[in-house]
């Protein structure tokens, strides 16, 4: 079964009452599977909701760290998720240690294996885990003049205490984000702000920190989100509720704290519009442009990314990109056939 009609069987199983649109760039489903067993080895990979069937053929087992990668062979295929091991390197020592490990073990399977049985190269993952990082994409991806999706980039600046003069430069409101972008639960500790003096007391509050932060510039966009998860060529859109369109709330509006994986599905009241969710979505030409795009950008194959559209302009701003988002886990296993058939 390849990946279209796996996602297609899901789709009708789980998500019949939202928007769920399926593409697979493969022609037919002809994956053949081999009769012998596919050896891979995880980091920081959750087997829930696994079942027998789905890993049927191979054998699944968690990279140790506490031996060479040469005592754990047979081995086929190395699947990684590094993303909170490099977000807390610089100031947690295991975390260093353990990229140092996992940076070797590539190294040496690369020089014997070919590189692309690893998913994903853990250096191409550690970039999704700064929001620098990312805002350089949207500029990057409004640069590429050779797709055809209208892109737009929403503006934004870096700032701590002491740096309040940057704010003049964007104009409000504003989210804050802080510039980790995963790692722990404070990556997701963000802030809607509406004028000068709400972003300087915040910014005073969270001296003690030491952590910058990014000011992105809000982009009204009727209160719809699309979370889109990619596997390799295919595409899977989920239409979601956001934010109303703040930019009727006035600059003395109260700030707007939360946590962006609590609002994920459900709204304060107070936050909530008539028209939520009521953007229509882009094409399947659009979202295979944006998704092929960020794949070239990090040379990563397994992510999920946010994407909205300034209702302003009708334009597409990628928002945020997450590394193999735990949320489709189970769809992975059947990735892998297709990856290494």
């Amino acid at each position: 079964m390849c990946i279209e009609c796996w996602l297609l069987y899901e789709r009708e199983e789980r998500e019949t009452d939202r928007l769920a649109r399926i593409r697979c760039l493969c022609a037919v489903c002809s994956v053949s599977t081999s009769s012998s067993t596919l050896h891979v080895y995880t980091r920081n990979i959750k087997r829930t909701d696994i079942s027998h069937d789905r890993t049927r053929g191979m054998a699944i087992k968690r990279l140790d760290l506490t031996v060479p990668l040469s005592a754990q062979y047979p081995l086929d295929l190395l699947l990684l998720k590094m993303t909170d091991e490099y977000a807390h390197q610089s100031r947690d020592q295991r975390s260093a240690d353990t990229v140092h490990v996992i940076e070797g073990w590539v190294r040496e399977w690369s020089e014997h294996r070919d590189v692309s049985r690893v998913i994903d190269p853990p250096r191409h993952q550690a970039r999704t885990t700064d929001r620098v990082a990312l805002a350089q994409l949207s500029r990057w991806l409004v640069a590429q003049r050779h797709l055809t999706a209208v892109l737009t980039d929403a503006r934004s600046v870096t700032a701590q205490q002491g740096e309040e003069h940057v704010i003049a430069t964007v104009q409000f409101p504003v989210m804050c984000k802080p510039l980790q972008a995963s790692g722990s639960s404070s990556a997701h500790d963000m802030s809607i702000l509406f004028n000068r003096n709400q972003v300087e007391l915040f910014l005073e509050q969270q001296a003690s920190n030491d952590m910058k932060y990014l000011l992105q510039e809000f982009i009204p966009h009727n209160a719809t989100i699309f979370k889109i998860y990619v596997v390799n060529n295919t595409s899977h859109v989920v239409k979601r509720p956001s934010f109303p369109n703040l930019d009727t709330f006035g600059a003395d509006h109260a700030p707007i704290r939360f946590d962006s994986q609590a609002v994920k599905h459900v709204l304060p009241p107070e936050l909530t519009a008539e028209y939520q969710c009521s953007q229509p979505a882009p094409s399947d030409h659009v979202i295979d442009q944006i998704s092929h795009a960020i794949m070239q950008y990090f040379v990563i194959t397994l992510f999920g990314y946010d994407l909205i559209t300034d209702i302003r302009t009708n334009k597409h701003v990628v928002i945020d990109v997450n590394f193999f988002p735990g949320k489709y886990t189970h769809h992975i296993y059947i990735y892998i056939y297709i990856y290494i058939n």
